[in-house]
């Protein structure tokens, strides 16, 4: 291998790893930031809590559940979940 191809290969490969440096980074900064967010929930009153979890909750606007039951008895909590 050539100088010049030597040399391409150290910057690819420098260039990735600080990318992945930036990722991981990035990573550990949201992951500080939602544990702080569940802290602050954790801390409203009762009330202040179900109306803030229920508001985020409709944004999202669906429900992804994965579970093995009965099927009456998932019809009762679904029931349940669609007339909140």
């Amino acid at each position: 291998m050539t100088r010049s191809g030597t040399v391409m290969l150290r910057c690819i490969s420098i260039f990735f790893t600080l990318a992945f440096l930036l990722i991981v980074q990035a990573g550990a900064v949201n992951a500080a930031s939602v544990e702080e967010r569940l802290e602050q929930i954790n801390r409203m009153p009762e009330k202040s809590r179900v109306e803030a979890l229920d508001k985020e909750a409709r944004k999202e606007g669906e429900l992804v559940w994965y579970a093995a039951m009965a099927s009456d008895r998932a019809a009762e909590l679904i029931k349940a979940f669609e007339s909140k």
